[in-house]
């Protein structure tokens, strides 16, 4: 692959793509495709912008009149984007919800890559998910995401436990003709049981997202076969750390953002780059040397 100098990468033909959410400062996919764009000899760079929710429309006829050519939806953008969205793919009218955007001739098409993230972290732990017993924590557009992908595994029915009920049973609603899903209240006596009888548990919220903190009590991890957690940032959150302190096995979040991050490229450029070329550029982002499970 031709790799482009600093000098001879931002011009006048410089293409632009970005990721919009909110928080948004910690991101680290600015990084990660901006050194994929170097890699792969293409001139092209990658911004993150902070966006709200009251502003999103003004900022997608934004984009649409500066030409950006695709960009990422992250937190709490990914269900709201579709009202504003020209076409949607597949995996996004699954999920209902939109993680990548293409620019095709100021016409928006949305895409979930999010659940081929979901599909390749399992795949990547050697994880079975058909016919297992599944407790989600969570409803928002990371939940969506895990959902299609198990629904695309073979899996018929889980559960989802979620601070508010009315949430996870818009999420019950929308998968209802392809998954059958019990909803209930985190920190009630009925999801802590059900978390209990679960073979494989998923957290598909944001605690833990550059911090220590854990969205379940440690001590229902006991008995669990699996967990998988969608924070990719600290790599090894504590969720896992307490799961693989007591030999479970877990599949990783930022296996999840390195399987997503793949995709959106060669949705955006045509090419599928080696998700080991991914991990590496990831792990450099991260300022984590590559000595084994990062």
């Amino acid at each position: 692959m031709r790799s482009l100098g600093v000098r001879n990468l931002i011009n006048a033909e410089t293409s632009l793509y970005c990721i919009i959410g909110d928080p948004i400062r910690h991101a680290l996919s600015p990084f990660v495709q901006t050194e994929l764009f170097r890699r792969y000899g293409l001139n092209a760079v990658y911004l993150a912008f902070q966006v709200k929710r009251k502003d999103l429309k003004e900022v997608i006829k934004a984009i649409k009149i500066l030409g950006i050519r695709g960009f990422n939806v992250t937190m709490p953008l990914k269900v709201d984007i579709m009202d504003y969205l020209d076409h949607v793919s597949e995996s996004s009218m699954l999920t209902g919800a939109v993680n990548t955007v293409k620019n095709t001739h100021k016409e928006l098409v949305g895409y979930n890559t999010d659940v081929d993230g979901v599909i390749y972290a399992f795949k990547k732990a050697g994880m079975e998910v058909s016919g297992r017993r599944i407790a989600i924590v969570g409803a928002g557009g990371a939940a969506r995401a895990v959902v299609a992908a198990l629904y695309t595994l073979g899996v018929k029915e889980l559960i989802v436990v979620n601070r508010t009920l009315e949430r996870g049973l818009r999420l019950a609603r929308h998968f209802k003709d392809k998954v059958r899903i019990d909803v209930l209240v985190l920190g009630s006596e009925e999801a802590r049981e059900a978390i209990l009888r679960s073979e494989i548990l998923i957290n598909a919220t944001s605690v833990g997202l550059r911090s220590d903190e854990m969205v379940i009590d440690s001590s229902l991890l006991e008995g669990r076969e699996g967990v998988f957690d969608v924070v990719h940032v600290p790599p090894r959150t504590r969720f896992i750390r307490e799961a693989e302190n007591r030999g479970i096995k877990a599949a990783y979040g930022l296996d999840m953002f390195i399987g997503q991050a793949v995709e959106s490229f060669r949705v955006w450029t045509g090419i599928k780059p080696d998700s080991e070329l991914v991990r590496n550029i990831v792990l450099k982002g991260l300022g984590i040397e590559r000595r084994g499970q990062s």
